[in-house]
Formats: C-alpha cells, sequence, structure tokens
C-alpha cells in the first residue's frame, strides 16, 4: 500500500511541476523567497494527510460489515449449542448439515446478489438522485426473491441429496425439517443483508451493527424458549430465527426512517413501473 502510495505522489509531482511552469510565468506564483520545489512540497504534505485519513475510512465502514456478519454465523452457533443440549446426536449432526447447505446455497447466494446493490446505489446517492436508490432497492429484492425461489428445490431434496451422499438416513431426515423450516427466516436475513448494503452506500453503516449486534442475545432467548421449554426441538429451533431476523428487520427499518435521504428513496413503492425494467 505504502508504494503504491509513493507512486501516485511522484505521479502527482510531475504533474504539479509541469503544471505550475507551463500555465503562468513562475513570478508571478511565487512569493519572496519561495521556489516551485517549495510549492509542491506544501502540496505534496496536503496529500500525505489527505491519505493518512483512508485507512480509518476503510476502517469506519468494513468494521460494522465485519461485526454484522459475524453476529449473523453466531447465531448458527447457537442453534448448534440448544441442540446440544438434547441430547440427540443425529439431531446435532443434522443441525451441522442444515447450517452447511444453508451457508453455501442460501447465505453465499444473497451475500453475492446483494453485493452488486452497493455499486448501484453508490452512484446514485454520489449524484444525489435518491429516488433512484429506492427503485435499486426494490429491484434488489424482486432478485432476492426470484433467487430464493430458484434455490427451493436443493433445500427440498436435501434429504434425497444428502442419503445419495452416503449420509446417516434418519440425520438426513431431520436435516431437511431443519433447512425447510428455516427457509422464511433465511428469506428474512437475505433482506436485512440487502439493506445493509443499502444503508452502507449511504455512509450510515454503523446504523446496521447497531440493529444486528443484539441478535444472538434476543436468538438465544427465542431458541431456548421454542426449542426447550416448548419442547418444539428442531422445528423450534428454524423457528427461533425466523422470530430473531423479523425483530432485527423491523429495528433495522425503524433506524432507517430517521434519515432523510433514505426516507425519500423509500418513496418509491414496489408498483413502479422502474423496478420491473
Amino acid at each position: 500500500g505504502r508504494r503504491f502510495l509513493n507512486l501516485i505522489m511522484k505521479e502527482r509531482s510531475e504533474e504539479l511541476r509541469t503544471g505550475i511552469l507551463d500555465s503562468q510565468p513562475q513570478d508571478e506564483l511565487l512569493k519572496p523567497g519561495e521556489t516551485v520545489n517549495c510549492l509542491f512540497e506544501e502540496e505534496e504534505e496536503q496529500v500525505i494527510l489527505k491519505e493518512g485519513d483512508y485507512w480509518l475510512r476503510i476502517w469506519k465502514v468494513s468494521m460494522p460489515a465485519i461485526v454484522c456478519y459475524f453476529m449473523v454465523l453466531l447465531q448458527e452457533v447457537i442453534n448448534l449449542m440448544i441442540v446440544g443440549l438434547m441430547g440427540d446426536d443425529k439431531i446435532l449432526a443434522a443441525v451441522g448439515m442444515g447450517n452447511t447447505i444453508i451457508n453455501v446455497f442460501g447465505v453465499g447466494m444473497y451475500i453475492g446478489l446483494n453485493g452488486a446493490l452497493s455499486t448501484f446505489v453508490s452512484q446514485a446517492v454520489g449524484a444525489e438522485k435518491y429516488e433512484i436508490c429506492g427503485v435499486y432497492l426494490w429491484r434488489g429484492r424482486i432478485a432476492l426473491a426470484i433467487a430464493f425461489v430458484a434455490i427451493f428445490p436443493i433445500f427440498a431434496y436435501s434429504a434425497r441429496i444428502l442419503k445419495a451422499l452416503g449420509q446417516d438416513e434418519e440425520a438426513s431426515d431431520y436435516s431437511y425439517l431443519y433447512t425447510i423450516a428455516f427457509i422464511p427466516g433465511l428469506f428474512i436475513q437475505g433482506n436485512l443483508d440487502l439493506e445493509r448494503n443499502f444503508i452502507t452506500s449511504f455512509g450510515k453503516a454503523e446504523l446496521t451493527m447497531r440493529s444486528q449486534i443484539i441478535a444472538p442475545f434476543i436468538h438465544l432467548v427465542f431458541c431456548y424458549l421454542l426449542a426447550i421449554v416448548a419442547n418444539m426441538g428442531i422445528i423450534g429451533v428454524s423457528l427461533a430465527t425466523l422470530l430473531t431476523n423479523s425483530l432485527i428487520y423491523s429495528y433495522q427499518n425503524s433506524l432507517l426512517n430517521k434519515i432523510e435521504e433514505v426516507r425519500e428513496a423509500q418513496k418509491v413503492s414496489f408498483w413502479d413501473r422502474r423496478n420491473f425494467q
């Protein structure tokens, strides 16, 4: 990174020297006791100061995203922990296999799909076209819904796929129940990630962290109540994911409504024909 910055500053130095010498006579530009090199040194110092904030800006954007994804994966760890309390090795294995299927075909899909939203929304935010941001958000939601329909057969036939790969039949059946019941919560989780990318494009990444950081604690309570107290077992764990993600989604939207630019973007309705173009 330092070599790259040095190369940029070297090229900048040549541009500055050439621009200064070619644009106006030196006597008109320089004060008594100054040289062209003095002017360049001042400009170079300003460039260095600006570049010094580069890593700080990256950290401010990346840290909330890191925390959010950590908290999302922590929910799956909680699922395993709660199922482990049931004392059934096959159910524990089923949740492990189910999480693998969910992460590969579900989480991996929506992370890649939602990442494209950041590119378009960032450009629209830079141009202050907030209504277009709302159009991109709806297009992302529609694309996400279509993608979930496309991957549904993988979840529906997950038991057969696992058995064909030589996995235990009973564990494969439990895994099927877990993944099928997990789909609604996974869909909301995908929309949460979509809006996280959307908010980050507005420079408000810390809001997503504020909402997601409480998710594991809520999820732990729901899992214990449904899976252990209500004795719903593996289905209760999946339903707990749905309840947790629904609450976090509602809380995150309440934070979004406090941003004026986002409120303007959210004025775009689902039925706007631009969403389908």
